[in-house]
């Protein structure tokens, strides 16, 4: 019945046939004759054929009684015909029952071969899904213009929101790095590298805390490779009370800090926050940040503490690592997010025997990112933080003085390094 009801209203209403056909595609019908209509309706429109004709061909196209069963008399006006909204919303109706049915085939496949193959390999029934998941996305086909001037067309949109936020990307809640216009932007990579121990972890909840501050309706994911949920939580919770972590753990506190962890609590859970410890392969990272990108709100920030733990099937570490900075640069991409990965530094960088941008095991890190940040400790003073930017493809680098404080709980920004 949707089927024939929207063939009745690209008939009635041909004026409509340019926004109908943007929605539906021939290969969206289910019942062969209604697939048949919709080619010959359109290739009739395209040839400027006259109303009367172009409900001829699609009855032709129907075949006799099939059409007399979808059609009233063309002189006569058909109560049935759909509204402009309706047949709108009937297309859409069609081509997302279209979609499900081809999913749900191509998932049982999917299920067919792994039932039957003794010996599945995990990495590549991953490799598939991701597949399907790219598929199902472009609904089989790039549906993006991408002449210039829908390019155009897109940028003039995309200005158009970043005046109404006041930024280019999303803010990072460090004044310092707003001041110089650093911000999180859609499709970057960021990687920020320092020696063990020097405070990247502590660096990343600060940040993440002051990222939500600013930005309350985003959506992250953090995939801690190091730390366990317990301890991502506490850490979470002593940078917004300034209570010490092992001690919120603990829940041995005074009734006054106990009632403030409690708020603070509560503030937390309404984050759109998620927390990963289990993934740790490349693929099954990729597949997590797609599933959530898919869910209703998509997905903004991504988190990986740290990127040396990631693993692929890749037999030597300078191939896993210069496989996982590609993918993540294009998983970045794909998801018009940001990602950003602690990593440790390579063993030159981290003696400090040059100034170049090198993380530990491949080049392919330091070229893939949009932002590769140094970490290091102040030599004169041991509680201070140095957050250089050394790579920034779209910006200004620098580096920014910050400083530990209450208890190691918090990090506060103090000035920005001159050149």
């Amino acid at each position: 019945m949707l089927e024939s009801g929207l063939i009745r209203a690209a008939v009635k209403r041909p004026e409509s046939w340019p926004e109908l056909s943007g929605i539906v595609k021939p290969r969206h019908f289910q019942q062969a004759e209604a697939m048949r209509a919709w080619v010959a309706i359109g290739e009739n429109w395209r040839a400027d054929i006259a109303a009367d004709e172009l409900f001829a061909s699609a009855y032709i196209a129907l075949g006799d009684e099939r059409a007399k069963a979808w059609f009233f008399d063309a002189a006569q006006e058909d109560p049935f015909t759909m509204s402009p909204a309706a047949a709108e919303d009937a297309a859409r109706r069609v081509a997302e029952a279209a979609f499900v049915r081809r999913l749900g085939a191509d998932l049982r496949a999917l299920a067919e071969k792994t039932r039957d193959d003794a010996h599945c390999d995990r990495a590549g029934l991953l490799r598939d899904l991701s597949d399907l998941y790219r598929l199902a996305s472009t609904d089989g086909e790039q549906r993006r213009d991408n002449t210039i001037a829908a390019a155009v067309g897109r940028f003039t949109e995309t200005q158009r929101q970043n005046r109404e936020r006041g930024s280019v990307g999303m803010r990072t809640g460090f004044t310092l790095l707003q001041d110089d216009g650093i911000e999180y932007q859609p499709g970057h990579l960021w990687v920020v590298g320092g020696k063990t121990s020097v405070g990247k972890s502590a660096w990343m909840i600060e940040a993440l805390c002051r990222f939500f501050r600013l930005n309350q309706d985003r959506r992250a994911v953090i995939f801690s490779t190091e730390m366990t949920e317990t301890q991502n939580v506490a850490r979470l919770l002593a940078n917004s009370t300034g209570y010490a972590a092992n001690v919120i753990a603990s829940g041995n506190m005074l009734p006054q800090h106990a009632e403030h962890v409690e708020a603070e609590k509560a503030v937390l859970a309404a984050r759109k926050l998620h927390i990963e410890t289990m993934p740790r392969a490349l693929a099954d990272i990729a597949a997590v940040c797609r599933r959530l990108n898919m869910s209703e709100g998509g997905l903004d920030m991504v988190w990986i503490d740290f990127i040396q733990n990631v693993t692929t099937p890749s037999k030597d570490d300078y191939s896993r690592m210069s496989d996982i900075a590609r993918s993540l640069q294009a998983l970045a991409l794909e998801l018009e997010c940001c990602i950003v990965c602690l990593s440790q530094l390579s063993n030159q960088a981290a003696r400090e025997e040059h100034d170049n941008l090198e993380f530990k095991g491949a080049g392919e890190i330091a070229a893939a990112c949009d932002v590769g940040v140094f970490l290091k400790r102040a030599k004169q003073d041991r509680t201070q933080l140095l957050f250089e930017v050394k790579k920034n493809r779209h910006g200004r680098c620098g580096m920014y003085r910050l400083q530990f404080a209450d208890g190691y709980t918090r990090i506060e920004e103090i000035t920005r390094v001159e050149d």
